[in-house]
């Protein structure tokens, strides 16, 4: 794909494509969608980006045959969004060839509103560089999967602009204070708990990381951070100016609550966000909170508690009474079900049900919770074995019963053929094949 961009782009050449978000920083989690970056050449994002996302859009229809897309591409204020035939979701974003970050500051401490939101891309390789140093002492990876896996779990109503990203530089600040612990007495348990205290006050809540100490780059002579430290709360009201490599601007520094990027000082990742959506953030923290808490002395009284299985139970504990979604009145099931892809499959039988928005909402919600329940309990059992179908099929029905608030049915008058949508959701087992958990729905 990125060679097809590179012949047929004809106004900016292509100076390097590389993998962002999640993946690029290795700190996927499941079904994550894949970020592709193109930097080009004398790219200026402030007068060419519609017209590059328009020739790029132009560029992939015609193609999409021989790259194995989906009908559907959609351009949006930063980025064209897609699928691939494989079902895995695409967001390509132009990007321009840096040289000279010093300068990208100088620009956005004069025009930060205007330019923030156009260069975050740019950003994005200095957020892999970051991430790739954060293993130190610690593993920051794994904390930083365990805690998106929860926050993935959540359904917020809205979306959560830049939440997985804060989510990671929130692990970081955690892990960075784990070190401080000897290495036999770190814990990953105290670490997450600590994340989740910090987002029971994410109304409140002035995080900010910066360079501790630094390295010279032996290719281009500048120096390079290595290490990150917490800024003190106390020390924000003396920096409420730009120093270089430091932290935010005079406006984010008087917030009430903020949490910058560590690799771009213009970006918070609570500005762009609803109070509401902020303070639902927290509520679902403080029943976490809570959980870990009754799990921990649970696992204390009885060491065989699946302390995993219950901790991954999605939150919050009943979506049946919200606006936004539109139940189903009826599912199927069937577990131990050969597959050979390891992609989440949704297959429309009926298209009527998504000219419903509450009912195509309540698709995507469905999908991802029993995406994170099947895969998070199909890899471990109370035993530490991979579980059994049968231990997978009752997390999916307590799944239905706690937060959808609906019984399995004991006889079927459809089978999946006769329904409006059904999901196919795969898990590995130790014979290296691959099953699936196959649920189907019905609306009408």
């Amino acid at each position: 794909m990125f060679k097809t961009l590179q012949a047929e782009s004809t106004q900016f050449t292509v100076a390097r494509p590389y993998i962002g978000g999640s993946f690029g920083k290795k700190t996927d989690v499941i079904e994550c969608d894949l970020d592709l970056h193109v930097v080009l050449n004398d790219f200026d994002p402030a007068e060419h980006l519609d017209e590059v996302l328009e020739s790029f859009k132009q560029i992939l229809a015609r193609k999409k045959k021989i790259l194995q897309i989906d009908e559907k591409i959609s351009k949006h204020s930063r980025s064209l969004s897609f699928c691939f035939k494989n079902g895995i979701e695409v967001d390509l974003l132009p990007e321009s060839n840096i040289t000279d970050y010093d300068e990208v500051i100088s620009l956005l401490i004069k025009y930060p509103k205007d330019l923030s939101h156009l260069y975050n891309p740019s950003f994005v390789d200095k957020q892999i560089y970051f991430m790739s140093k954060q293993d130190s002492g610690f593993d920051t990876h794994s904390l930083i999967r365990v805690a998106k896996y929860w926050y993935k779990t959540l359904y917020l109503g809205e979306s959560f602009k830049g939440g997985s990203v804060m989510i990671e530089t929130l692990c970081v600040a955690s892990a960075r204070e784990e070190v401080g612990f000897e290495k036999d007495k770190r814990s990953m348990l105290r670490a997450f708990t600590r994340v989740i205290d910090m987002i029971t006050k994410l109304d409140s809540l002035k995080m900010a990381l910066v360079p501790n100490k630094w390295k010279k780059d032996k290719k281009t002579g500048k120096r390079r951070p290595t290490t990150w430290k917490r800024v003190p709360e106390q020390d924000f009201s003396s920096h409420w100016n730009i120093v270089p490599d430091i932290v935010g601007t005079k406006e984010i520094l008087e917030r009430k609550a903020f949490v910058i990027d560590p690799t771009n000082p213009f970006q918070d990742f609570l500005e762009p966000n609803s109070t509401s959506v902020i303070q639902r953030v927290m509520e679902f923290a403080e029943i976490t909170r809570t959980r870990l808490s009754q799990l921990v002395e649970k696992a204390r009284i009885d060491p065989a508690h699946d302390f995993i299985a219950t901790f991954l139970e999605p939150q919050p504990a009943n979506l049946k009474g919200e606006s936004s979604l539109k139940l189903p009145i009826d599912y199927l099931m069937h577990f131990a079900v050969p597959c050979r892809s390891p992609f989440c499959d949704i297959k429309i039988l009926n298209n009527g049900i998504l000219h419903d928005p509450k009912v195509a909402m309540s698709l995507q919600v469905l999908k991802m919770n029993l995406l994170w329940v099947v895969n998070g309990i199909a890899k471990t059992s109370a035993s530490g074995a991979l579980a059994s179908t049968v231990e997978i099929g009752n997390a999916v029905k307590n799944l239905m019963q706690n937060s959808w608030q609906m019984q399995a049915r004991d006889t079927v008058e459809y089978n999946h053929e006769a329904v409006d949508a059904t999901l196919t959701i795969p898990y590995a087992r130790d014979n290296g094949q691959n099953y699936a958990v196959r649920f189907s729905a019905k609306w009408n």
